[in-house]
Parts: C-alpha cells; sequence; structure tokens
C-alpha cells in the first residue's frame, strides 16, 4: 500500500513542469539576453544595443544593467523578471513599445512570473485554446444559423 502511494506521488510530481517548481521554490528565476529578447520578439542584438547606447535607463536616468557572470565587463548577462520589467518600461517611456504591444509583453512576464513554462510552451498553449474556442463558436453559429 504505501508503495503504491509512493508511485502515485512520484506521477503527480512528474506533472509539474520545472517552471512551477521553481516558481514554488521562492527562487528568482534569471534569463539569458536571447530569452530575454524573446520577451519583446527582437533579437539579442536589439537587447545590446539599447544596453549599449543607454537606451534602457530608469525614469532618473540611471542606466538598467543586469548582473554579470564572471568578468564584471564580458561576463554573461543574467535578467530577472523585475530587470525585464523595467527594460519594457523605459522601452514604453521612449516610445518603442506601442500600447498593445506593451500588454502582450506585460502577459508574458506575468506568465512567467506566476510559474508558467517557457515562451514557446505557453504560446502554443494559447494558441491552441484560441483555435478551440474559434472552432466551437464557428460550430455553434453554423448549428444556430445567420444572424441578421
Amino acid at each position: 500500500m504505501v508503495w503504491q502511494t509512493i508511485g502515485w506521488i512520484d506521477a503527480a510530481i512528474d506533472t509539474i513542469s520545472d517552471e512551477e517548481l521553481l516558481a514554488d521554490a521562492d527562487l528568482e528565476l534569471i534569463y539569458s539576453t536571447t530569452e530575454t529578447a524573446e520577451f519583446f520578439d527582437r533579437s539579442n542584438q536589439w537587447l545590446y544595443w539599447g544596453m549599449r547606447e543607454g537606451i534602457f535607463v530608469y525614469p532618473d536616468g540611471t542606466p538598467i544593467t543586469p548582473e554579470r557572470v564572471g568578468d564584471d565587463e564580458n561576463g554573461r548577462r543574467r535578467f530577472t523578471l523585475p530587470i525585464i520589467r523595467a527594460i519594457l518600461k523605459a522601452s514604453y517611456r521612449r516610445g518603442n513599445v506601442e500600447p498593445e504591444e506593451l500588454k502582450h509583453i506585460l502577459r508574458r512576464i506575468r506568465i512567467a512570473e506566476l510559474g508558467g513554462e517557457r515562451l514557446d510552451e505557453a504560446e502554443a498553449a494559447f494558441a491552441a485554446f484560441v483555435v478551440d474556442a474559434v472552432a466551437t463558436e464557428a460550430a455553434e453559429t453554423a448549428e444556430v444559423g445567420p444572424t441578421r
């Protein structure tokens, strides 16, 4: 009986995503430059440009700088969700992000904060949901007939 319970617990644990486990651990997730650029649907070169040219700044003018691993000048950058959100706000203040784009990126950040899957998996799930909703609506409309 105990072994059956342990097997069930193991099966339940296997269904939890890595991101959910990390979110539950109350760890601050870190993202690479490429992953961070994906939040914005931009290239990592765009991100490098914004940091190099001083485009990403806090309202007081202080540059937004992610933590570096290894060498302080040439080490890999590690972005956290608060840093990603600050970059978004700076881009919006500058007019580089449109209001609709702002909402889209904020949703991505929120999904990540809640322990959602990485962007590609979350967006694939959302796209499947939208396709199902549209198909359901189309089927219901076909059954009822067009309205005038």
